[in-house]
């Protein structure tokens, strides 16, 4: 999206946050990812960064349901060193494109959240004088991904077109956050994950391939050693259903985020519910095989 001057910008990013009913902030935020995610697809590098998270849900699933402030990465071909994602983000953030915008790497960090595996932060700034936005890329190295890494065109939500990057299939979107929940029960603090699942599942259920979901699930809980989390996962989800903890979280969530704001807590487990269920059979299969 080009316009003349950053308060053109300004006032179509207000005026799209207005419509999607998210604070402008946010919206810009996104709309500063995007682009970036378009500089992604545009560098060498394009295939060895497969985009994951909140941006990838947020384009499955339509920005007035699912907004974040950050970009999720995972890489391939490489070795993850702050030498390494200092080399690569400058390059991206180099390149240039007609939407009168310069990206510049600020620095690198270690993640130091409890995660399944290790990363690497990248803090960059996104300029449009006088706009001057903080954004960061959370890159993590060694997830799996079932059955691989897919081709997807990232469809831009501010402007025509989209890009054509590697993302995570919906069945590994689905089988982390399933796993995340379970392996957690009432301890997690991620109480997005109770709502990604419910959306996804809602409005793109069509595109689940059951087997491979099943697959997806095994390979990600055998991944993070967590494969016995599925012999209880019906006490798990009933103990949580009533976990005052978890509904305080969610209570919080809803309040921060008005596109949760007429979902109930026990809809979501529901659904988590619903699709682990769907996931039994597969997760059984492949368990099967590989003992």
């Amino acid at each position: 999206m080009k316009t003349k001057n950053a308060m053109q910008l300004k006032a179509l990013i207000n005026n799209k946050a207005k419509a999607a009913g998210v604070s402008p902030q946010l919206m810009l935020q996104n709309y500063m990812l995007e682009r970036l995610i378009d500089r992604i697809s545009r560098s060498i590098w394009r295939d060895s960064i497969i985009v994951k998270g909140g941006m990838l849900i947020g384009s499955l699933i339509g920005v007035e349901r699912r907004t974040t402030k950050d970009l999720d990465t995972t890489v391939t071909g490489f070795e993850l060193t702050h030498e390494k994602a200092t080399e690569v983000f400058k390059q991206i953030c180099a390149i240039e494109i007609d939407d009168s915008l310069e990206f510049e790497l600020v620095r690198t960090a270690d993640i130091r959240e409890i995660d399944e595996y290790p990363g690497i932060r990248v803090f960059l700034k996104a300029k449009y004088a006088p706009l001057d936005v903080s954004i960061t890329v959370d890159v993590t190295t060694g997830d799996k991904i079932t059955p691989s890494a897919i081709v997807y065109d990232y469809p831009f939500v501010f402007s025509e077109g989209s890009s054509t990057i590697l993302a995570y299939p919906l069945e590994t979107v689905l089988a982390e956050k399933l796993e995340t929940i379970l392996a957690r029960s009432i301890t997690n603090t991620r109480i997005r994950d109770f709502y990604d699942v419910y959306e996804l599942w809602h409005l793109r259920a069509d595109k689940v391939d059951q087997e491979t979901l099943g697959n997806a699930l095994f390979a990600t809980c055998k991944k993070r050693n967590s494969v016995s989390v599925m012999k209880s996962y019906n006490s798990l989800l009933k103990e949580m259903r009533k976990d005052a903890g978890l509904l305080s979280q969610w209570e919080n969530y809803k309040l921060r985020h008005s596109y949760a704001k007429d979902i109930d807590f026990t809809s979501t487990v529901n659904a988590v519910a619903t699709v682990t269920e769907i996931a039994t059979k597969g997760f059984n299969k492949a368990q099967t095989i590989t003992n």
